[in-house]
């Protein structure tokens, strides 16, 4: 299945909150260990940033906050990582402290199985907008994420992949 077939089906999934194939929301457990603990470990989790691509509506990947649009954002976690349950406390941890500032700003938290296979193992994917957002509406989102990712000490790649965005 091609793989933009496969996001487009995760986004409405996870949008519906139905999980489907590969794609599961990710349920924190109640052993999961703390955001603080995450962090503080060896090999913590970091974000990567990845412009979306998929043809979903303005409507669903734009958040209008304060006049603002800005575009919305997703986490995705590697389902089979052996840090699975570092993964989930660092994107719930982020999708939370995004909802108190902002919200409606995240979409949610995806486990993906087949991650695994194309992604680095200690990676969380942080999806953001969609195709029909612009330049400011995704720096802006970025620049929330960033912050919240900061304030919770999550680690940060400044490599972004997808759609060419000048982030400079």
């Amino acid at each position: 299945m091609d793989k933009r077939v496969v996001l487009c089906i995760a986004a409405v999934m996870l949008l519906i909150g139905q999980p489907t194939g590969d794609h599961q929301k990710a349920d924190p457990k109640s052993g999961q260990p703390s955001i603080n603990e995450v962090v503080d470990g060896k090999e913590e989790p970091h974000l990567h940033y990845k412009i979306q691509e998929e043809g979903i509506s303005y409507s669903e990947s734009t958040l209008i906050y304060d006049k603002q649009p800005i575009a919305r954002v997703w986490m995705k976690v590697n389902g089979e990582a052996g840090n699975y349950e570092q993964q989930v406390a660092v994107a719930q941890a982020l999708h939370n402290e995004l909802e108190k500032a902002y919200p409606g700003l995240s979409r949610g938290v995806l486990a993906d199985s087949a991650q695994a296979t194309t992604e680095d193992p200690n990676s969380v994917s942080v999806y953001v907008g969609g195709q029909e957002n612009g330049k400011e509406e995704i720096d802006m989102a970025i620049v929330l994420v960033q912050e919240m990712a900061d304030k919770l000490k999550i680690k940060q790649d400044q490599e972004r992949s997808g759609r060419i965005v000048d982030f400079d």
